[in-house]
């Protein structure tokens, strides 16, 4: 899957939050990005690490995410 830069630059700090166990850095990049910018960043994450992201999503916006997965 191609990222532009901004979602590159979003997954890795995203990525850094998930490794660091700061969870509430990562609830607050993912609560900056639209259902469809998670949905990228999801796919783009190891398994292990969608489950948390998934877990951490806004439960207003879920529905939009899981809808926007492939």
């Amino acid at each position: 899957m191609e990222l532009e830069a901004n979602n590159k630059t979003d997954l890795s700090a995203l990525s850094d939050a998930l490794e660091r166990g700061m969870m509430q850095r990562a609830t607050g990049l993912i609560a900056d990005l639209n259902p469809a910018e998670v949905a990228r960043l999801i796919e783009c994450l190891p398994p292990a690490k969608r489950s948390i992201v998934w877990n951490l999503v806004d439960k207003d916006d879920d529905g939009e995410v899981l809808a926007a997965l492939n």
